[in-house]
């Protein structure tokens, strides 16, 4: 939109019409243009509209205190929706699962988020790619990083029979949630899910609602923890 007033002007008659979101133009780049701030913007909208939410695609860390910061994916039926934490989408996958809803797809997208916050917390190391690329990054090239960095600091996690399950995991879900593949049985779902389960499990805290992490190392135990200290793996310096 072209100007922080255009906004509001166009904001209101969406608030009129009862549209409850309303999307403009990258917060930062309206700043540079305009000379306005984010506390002045943020002062206005509260000012005019009462239940108006905003969408800003900028830094969530330049956000004022209260504002809420969310990215948005598509769905497999070519939807918008906002992301979740991967502890929500969880709890999601449990519900589909009990209600029998659950599909491949959910599974895939699943494993990959839960693979990416393990790898990310074990800092596990990745090739290098540009931007958006690296959130693009399958679970096959996440679970082979993750078994090598686990293989060096941790072959006794490694060495859990889920592990050798992965592959099998990643193979059904990835193959089942494309059109042209095979159509998976209620059976096949169940087995991939209880293989995700289980490796969420080896590292995921249902206290805390942490993954252990390898800011959380105490090195006399030479083990890494999660916030609580109530699940570890063994780590090597």
């Amino acid at each position: 939109m072209a100007a922080i007033s255009d906004s509001v002007t166009i904001a209101r008659e969406l608030y009129k019409a009862a549209v409850k979101v309303g999307v403009k133009q990258d917060v930062l780049d309206a700043i540079k243009q305009y000379g306005s701030t984010l506390v002045s913007l943020d002062q206005t909208i509260k000012s005019n509209f009462e239940t108006y939410r905003e969408i800003s695609t900028t830094k969530k860390q330049l956000l004022p205190q209260g504002w809420l910061a969310a990215e948005l994916e598509l769905t497999s039926d070519a939807k918008l929706q906002f992301r979740g934490a991967t502890g929500s989408f969880k709890d999601e996958i449990a519900q589909k699962k009990t209600d029998g809803s659950l599909s491949a797809n959910d599974l895939r997208t699943c494993l990959e988020r839960i693979l990416k916050d393990v790898c990310a917390a074990l800092e596990v190391k990745l090739a290098f790619r540009y931007n958006d690329e690296n959130e693009r990054r399958m679970s096959g090239e996440l679970i082979i990083e993750l078994r090598s960095t686990l293989k060096k600091k941790s072959p006794g996690t490694l060495a859990e029979p889920v592990f050798s399950c992965l592959e099998t995991c990643n193979l059904i879900t990835t193959t089942g949630s494309h059109d042209s593949g095979p159509i998976l049985s209620s059976g096949d779902i169940a087995v991939a899910y209880e293989y995700v389960l289980n490796l969420d499990k080896l590292f995921f805290c249902s206290k805390c609602r942490r993954y252990v992490s390898v800011d959380q190392y105490v090195s006399h135990e030479r083990k890494i923890f999660c916030g609580c200290g109530s699940v570890h793996v063994e780590w090597r310096d």
